[in-house]
């Protein structure tokens, strides 16, 4: 490739190199997941992404310009911060509790914005992997494995109005179930960032399962995931 050429990535997929001017043109032009709005459905961007005919990911997460959680961090805490503002009319989040789920490449940045902002962040993460990745990483203070001990840590820190963040290993759903046992209100601000796109493909785990069974589950039997995914997703709803 010279400085006269212009790489084309069309959802992860080069077209080819195109002439083009050395001065000023941009080296790499990038489009992702385009799809009529006549075949736009969930069913075919899945057939499609299983052929490698489409990628899912906006400009932060797409083709090599991913670049992991630094791409939403400022956006995940302007996010937390606004509803701290426009919930209790303050940005001193000291003492405030934020429940989340997802350790992932995008979702690792919340633990990283709780420490930001001084809160108490408590993100569940169902893959042990993922969750030390971000501690060793520094992304995440703090692995739990045992829901009492988030609780008792929770407690601490809001009563000392201590600032960190939790990464707890475990459903989402059981941490939820958990908080709601006790007496007193614990959360200030709850939120998700799993991956909603793709609920059946791994976004969401059935909470039924362990993690690994689930990953066989979803191998081996797609509709059966779907199903006790869905199932516990649309009782969770409700809570």
């Amino acid at each position: 490739m010279t400085d006269e050429q212009v790489l084309v990535m069309y959802s992860g997929h080069p077209m080819g190199l195109f002439p083009t001017r050395s001065d000023f043109s941009p080296r790499v032009v990038i489009t992702n997941g385009l799809v009529v709005p006549n075949y736009s459905s969930t069913d075919n961007y899945d057939r499609m992404f299983a052929l490698g005919c489409t990628m899912y990911g906006q400009m932060t997460a797409g083709s090599y310009c991913y670049i992991g959680p630094q791409g939403i961090v400022h956006g995940t805490f302007l996010t937390i911060m606004n509803a701290a503002q426009k919930k209790f009319n303050t940005n001193d989040l000291r003492g405030k509790v934020f429940v989340s789920s997802g350790l992932g490449g995008m979702s690792g940045a919340q633990p990283k914005a709780c420490q930001l902002l001084g809160c108490v962040g408590v993100i569940a993460e169902v893959s042990e992997e993922a969750a030390r990745k971000r501690y060793n990483q520094g992304w995440c203070q703090e692995l739990i494995y045992d829901l009492n001990q988030v609780v008792a840590r929770i407690r601490e820190c809001r009563e000392k109005k201590l600032g960190t963040s939790i990464g707890y290993v475990g459903n989402v759903v059981d941490l939820w179930e958990r908080l709601a046992k006790e007496k007193d209100t614990l959360v200030d601000l709850g939120s998700d960032q799993t991956s909603c796109h793709t609920p059946y493909q791994g976004g969401y785990y059935p909470v039924q399962l362990s993690y690994d069974d689930a990953r066989q589950l979803m191998k081996n039997d797609p509709k059966k995931f779907k199903e006790l995914v869905h199932e516990r997703l649309f009782c969770f709803s409700f809570y």
